[in-house]
């Protein structure tokens, strides 16, 4: 079993991971290594608790989330984080996030991408 455990101010909060022991800290770093994970599994769907600090409060929470792949090939994706608040993520062969869709409608795009070392 894991925790998360946030100072802020006098008091610890603390809040349990969950069965992928995963954090989300709203960058989509996290994001992707959950989608990768559930691809690896060969699922379609994943719903579950994900470790999280909000950064406004600092305090530590344990919300359930919904991912889902939306196409066969599972390269386009929906994340969703509350009932009817969803980002959609595309990505290319190799697993990488290209486009992201959020909530407010703002696109993100991957121009490129060079490995590391090369």
């Amino acid at each position: 079993m894991g925790h998360l455990i946030a100072a802020g101010g006098r008091e610890e909060v603390t809040s349990k991971l969950g069965r992928m022991r995963e954090v989300d800290a709203d960058l989509m770093l996290f994001k992707a290594l959950i989608i990768a994970h559930v691809r690896a599994r060969g699922q379609a769907r994943w719903i579950g608790r994900v470790a999280m600090i909000d950064p406004n409060t600092l305090v530590a929470a344990s919300p359930k989330q919904t991912y889902r792949r939306r196409d066969d090939a599972g390269l386009l994706w929906t994340f969703e984080p509350r009932m009817g608040d969803a980002e959609e993520f595309e990505l290319d062969g190799a697993g990488r996030i290209v486009r992201r869709r959020a909530r407010d409608a703002a696109e993100t795009t991957l121009v490129s991408f060079v490995a590391a070392g090369a």
